[in-house]
């Protein structure tokens, strides 16, 4: 037996269904908005698609001139839908957002077509009219800039590119909608940074993205031009309650990538091109035959230094080298600034230097190759004399096949001289096989190994403890609950600085926890958009002493009545 509420949900749903005015393949009614529908050259403007009926497949499709950039801004629904199994009951009635930028001056017809089953609807065409810019916008409108310091590289070159992004002082960066990017052909473009402040040029701030380019192969190549879609607020101006939308186009650079010469090559080179030094240090300097010396070797210079291998021995013949190991040395900012190789080696003869290290490569300045090397260290062998172990013949003293203890005690037994580092036992490695292990059958030696061990392991599962409950706190954001509730308990004599914190707060997590749609309600938008332009101006605009100040009664009033609107809209009721 069905109880109360499922029976009357069931019946809610067959009334929906079986109603002859909800089709939900059938496009009902389509809306076309662009606002503003004049716009600077480069800036943006919203055109909004109202599609009542349909389906998830009804999609608009916008036909303008190639002047004209178009971009997807997203889907939202025109109010509270309720949702069963994925399908909306009733008619489906949602806004879908472009953003439209003309990029030349001109009057273009933006036509709309959206798809009704074996039909297309086609509403009434708008108009978007692209001006010049002022001078005071042309001023400060933001632009974007290819940067790259050499023109003419060879093949195999490494080089340092960057993308420039330049905007008004004043302004920030509210969202950049794609990655960063640099077309190109012939050439490898990697290690992208992200978008990374970099200072101040004039009227205009300046974020930077950072890569390297690497030739591929001869010829002349186009680099971009690079394409940024950005979204700009300034808190200065207190009627911008939005961000403003930018297309913004780099400029293009040619480059000529020559092939490496053919005549002059050094013996050894293997394709490393840039301008590379080499160091070296060497210890101990003076040392008894066949004793080893630990070098480091250290490579710097402009190029890429990720494809530097090991400088090689000029003369190693009577050296033994044992493998390096490889070390990358890095500023603070992560760049790469040098290659450190360590290595031991050891020589094999009488010797009174180490031979110099060589790298070489072709320099791109100088067009030609070149040999890095370092200069031979002098050292100093200490050989061991030989000393003559006489052993006198057993039948001549009378002894037999006598034991080790029957050696007199003047008689030290012979030991093996080992001449390789890597084959010299260790103390504790002759102890064990000398028999001499007593002590591990100590309990002393066992529970001195076992407090040390138990202590480090608290102290780890304390650091490991304290991480997690760090990132909890950081992943976890406030809750409308909570920000509503701080903003409802802050005193009346609270700076403004405060109070529009705890507002804005509250704002952001009702956005969060309502899917980051905006409230419907004119007039509860309107009061959104006043908060967060009080808070910008108050946060960037420069005044400080506005932020001291106290708010007045009626500015109080007014958000308080915002964000108990908001209240009344619990996320929980709205469905998407």
């Amino acid at each position: 037996m069905m109880t109360g509420d499922r029976k009357g949900l069931a019946m809610i749903t067959a009334w929906v269904l079986a109603s002859p005015a909800v089709s939900l393949g059938e496009v009902k009614g389509i809306g076309v908005e662009l606002e503003p529908p004049t716009v600077p050259v480069g800036e943006g403007t919203v055109l909004s698609v109202r599609v009542q009926g349909g389906d998830d497949q009804t999609k608009p499709v916008i036909k303008v001139d190639p002047a004209v950039r178009v971009q997807e801004a997203g889907v939202r629904p025109n109010g509270p839908q309720i949702i069963i199994n994925r399908r909306p009951l009733g008619i489906r009635d949602v806004t879908h957002q472009f953003i439209v930028r003309g990029l030349k001056k001109g009057t273009y017809e933006i036509r709309v077509e959206v798809p009704d089953g074996d039909e297309v609807a086609v509403p009434e065409p708008v108009t978007l009219t692209v001006r010049d810019k002022t001078e005071m916008e042309a001023k400060l409108a933001p632009f974007l800039k290819l940067n790259l310091d050499r023109k003419t590289l060879f093949i195999g070159q490494s080089v340092p590119v960057e993308l420039n992004l330049y905007y008004p002082e004043g302004a920030r960066i509210r969202q950049i909608a794609n990655s960063p990017s640099i077309p190109a052909d012939g050439v490898l473009i990697e290690e992208m940074t992200e978008w990374l402040r970099s200072g101040e040029v004039g009227d205009h701030s300046v974020a930077v993205v950072k890569g390297t380019l690497t030739t591929l192969k001869p010829g002349k190549f186009r680099l971009g031009p690079s394409e940024v879609s950005l979204a700009l607020s300034f808190p200065r101006d207190l009627r911008m309650g939005t961000s403003k939308s930018y297309a913004l186009t780099s400029d293009t650079i040619e480059i000529e990538v020559k092939p490496l010469p053919s005549t002059g090559v050094p013996e050894g080179f293997a394709g490393l091109v840039g301008n590379y030094q080499v160091e070296i240090d060497a210890s101990p300097l003076e040392l008894d035959s066949s004793d080893p010396i630990s070098i480091k070797l250290r490579v710097t210079g402009e190029g890429d230094l990720r494809k530097v291998e090991i400088p090689a021995m000029t003369e190693n013949g009577e050296w033994r080298l044992y493998e390096p190991e490889r070390f990358e040395e890095k500023n603070r900012q992560g760049e790469l600034t040098g290659i450190a190789f360590t290595q031991v080696i050891v020589p094999k003869a009488d010797h009174d230097a180490i031979p110099a290290f060589r790298l070489p490569h072709f320099d791109p300045d100088q067009g030609r190759y070149i040999v890095a090397a370092t200069d031979p260290i002098p050292i100093r062998l200490n050989f061991r004399e030989e000393s003559a172990a006489v052993v006198s013949d057993p039948s001549s003293t009378g002894a037999g096949s006598g034991s080790r203890d029957e050696i007199p005690d003047a008689v030290a037994p012979p030991v093996a001289e080992m001449t390789d580092i890597l084959g010299i036992r260790s103390g504790f490695a002759q102890t064990w096989a000398t028999g001499r292990t007593s002590f591990l059958r100590s309990p002393l030696f066992w529970t001195m190994q076992a407090v040390p061990a138990i202590i480090l392991a608290l102290i780890l599962g304390s650091v490991v403890r304290k991480k997690m409950s760090e990132r909890a706190g950081v992943e976890r954001l406030p809750t409308w609950t909570e920000t509503h509730s701080a903003f409802n308990g802050i005193v009346a004599s609270a700076p403004a600085r405060e109070f529009y914190q705890r507002a804005v707060a509250g704002l952001d997590a009702w956005e969060r926890e309502n899917g980051n749609r905006l409230p419907e309600d004119e007039e509860v938008l309107e009061g959104m958009r006043r908060i967060r332009g009080r808070h910008d101006f108050i946060e960037f605009g420069g005044a400080d002493s506005a932020g001291d100040k106290e708010v007045d009664s009626s500015e109080r009033e007014r958000v308080r009545k915002a964000m108990a609107a908001l209240d009344k809209m619990r996320p929980s009721v709205v469905r998407s």
